[in-house]
């Protein structure tokens, strides 16, 4: 949906550091943004490694540097720590450039009772706990891990606030612990006291959970208009996308806490919205939840005459709740697969357009145990790939298309792989692939991927031919993307259909 990916995508360009970089931090990001391979990138890096010496400019380097080759950097950072342990943000640089996340959540710990004043000790706590226990879905183990220091970890940032007060990332963790424990009210007081606009838009999904569980709109209220304007003045968003994209959430959270008459009353303020695509799915949704299922199902049907809805989407029926089992969806399913298969000559068409025909580069990736994977080892085979990255919504929504095809649809001789590019967090992304058990092969690539592969966005797909040859791509997510890969699939195969 428009609005909704309009949201996700913005968030992935907060990068909220805390600090400001210098000059000479500038000049280095300046230069590592001019980089186009990695060989580069570690010149720079060993260029300013010596020259910076402020935390604010070494927590620029670790965020280059992690994401570049974190095993460089963890050890630069270790050893620095080996030599000056008495100092709080030597202390600090290294446990940030941990991944095993119970071990951050210790060693933060442990920076806070030696260096009780010193606030980075604080935010690395925060951060940690953010990143993984307050995750979406965190690891088991470490749940096991903390439930004896859970408590008390919190009153640290509890008591912190009194001397860093309404500093956001403390208060964004407690919100997060009060939601956990479905402490609404105590979860909305820090809420409330979030105030830094950036902080709020990186958080927002755990403010847009507080509202729907809670049944209360009042950090909806105060916080998406700092979220909004934010946006604004950053060109993330235009002003009139921005009353759009507000009036869409506003009615999302409406829906989720039952508030009908605030709907109709916004809807009869506003009778375009009942037209404008954007909100379409959306107001579906509200009938459905209303149990007007005679409307609902007439307004998809509308829809999928005007091609603005298709059988993919509808057999993703979590997205319709009860509408499955009402009388006339079957009839709907019905209609949507004769449109689909009318459009299907028109699909294969388009798919098989403009083959490449060239050579495709040559690549050595680590696979999510290390182990080294090279194209030229399935020379014979059909190799498809899928760059993505955790951040990117349309990636998270194309991975489970690809992972249903290879389960009915694949043949044999054909190899899927998921190349990781543009990560923040790769830790996150081999996590994401074991919690999810796809099928794909997990592939950790590098900064020339886009280079050498000739995309500019994620998530980019590219099927290679028997004989090492690129033969299609496709950028972005794709109700059609099943058919797609049935076609080139079947095209190599020497299957036309």
């Amino acid at each position: 949906m428009y609005l909704r990916k309009m949201l996700v995508i913005s968030i992935l360009l907060v990068i909220v550091s805390g600090l400001c970089a210098s000059p000479l931090g500038d000049e280095f990001t300046g230069k590592m943004r001019q980089t186009v391979t990695q060989d580069a990138a570690n010149a720079v890096i060993e260029e300013y490694k010596a020259r910076f010496t402020t935390l604010e400019d070494l927590r620029t380097l670790q965020n280059w540097w992690m994401d570049l080759d974190l095993p460089a950097c963890q050890s630069f950072f270790h050893t620095r720590y080996l030599a000056q342990q008495d100092n709080p943000e030597a202390r600090y640089l290294w446990v940030r450039c941990l991944t095993d996340d119970l071990q951050q959540i210790t060693e933060a710990r442990a920076l806070i009772f030696a260096h009780p004043s010193f606030y980075w000790g604080y935010r690395s706590l925060s951060g940690a706990y953010l990143n993984s226990y307050f995750a979406d879905a965190p690891d088991s183990s470490l749940v096991a891990g903390l439930q004896n220091f859970v408590d008390s970890d919190m009153l640290l940032l509890r008591q912190a606030l009194y001397t860093f007060p309404g500093d956001d990332y403390l208060l964004i963790t407690l919100l997060s612990y009060h939601l956990e424990k479905r402490e609404y009210a105590q979860a909305e007081r820090y809420a409330l006291q979030v105030h830094e606009p950036s902080a709020i838009q990186a958080n927002f999904d755990k403010v847009d959970r507080l509202v729907k569980e809670s049944g209360s709109m009042n950090a909806f209220e105060l916080l998406f208009p700092k979220l909004i304007s934010n946006m604004i003045q950053s060109g993330q968003v235009s002003p009139a996308d921005s009353l759009m994209m507000y009036q869409f959430y506003y009615v999302d959270a409406l829906k989720a806490t039952s508030n009908w008459n605030a709907i109709d009353q916004l809807l009869l303020a506003h009778p375009e919205l009942i037209g404008d695509e954007r909100f379409f799915e959306i107001l579906v949704q509200v009938d459905i939840a209303r149990g007007n299922y005679s409307r609902a199902l007439n307004k998809l049907s509308v829809a999928l005459a005007d091609g603005k809805v298709s059988l993919a989407k509808l057999e993703n029926t979590e997205q319709w709740g009860a509408l499955p089992q009402q009388e006339g969806w079957q009839v709907l399913i019905n209609q949507a697969r004769l449109q689909r298969e009318a459009a299907l000559p028109q699909i294969r068409a388009a798919a098989l357009a403009n083959r490449k025909n060239t050579p495709a580069p040559l690549f050595q990736y680590p696979d999510i145990n290390g182990n080294i994977v090279r194209l030229e080892d399935f020379r014979g085979q059909i190799v498809i790939l899928d760059f993505w990255a955790t951040w990117c919504n349309p990636c998270m929504e194309t991975m489970p298309v690809i992972d249903r095809w290879m389960h009915t649809d694949m043949p044999s001789g054909v190899k899927v792989f998921s190349v990781n590019v543009w990560e923040r967090d790769p830790a996150s992304a081999k996590q994401l692939m074991q919690l999810r058990d796809y099928q794909m092969t997990y592939l950790a690539g590098d900064r020339e991927a886009s280079t050498r592969f000739g995309f500019e966005g994620i998530p980019y797909l590219c099927v290679i031919d028997q004989e090492g040859n690129l033969a299609w791509d496709h950028t972005g997510y794709s109700d059609d993307l099943e058919d797609i890969l049935n076609f080139w699939v079947q095209e190599l195969k020497g299957q036309n259909q």
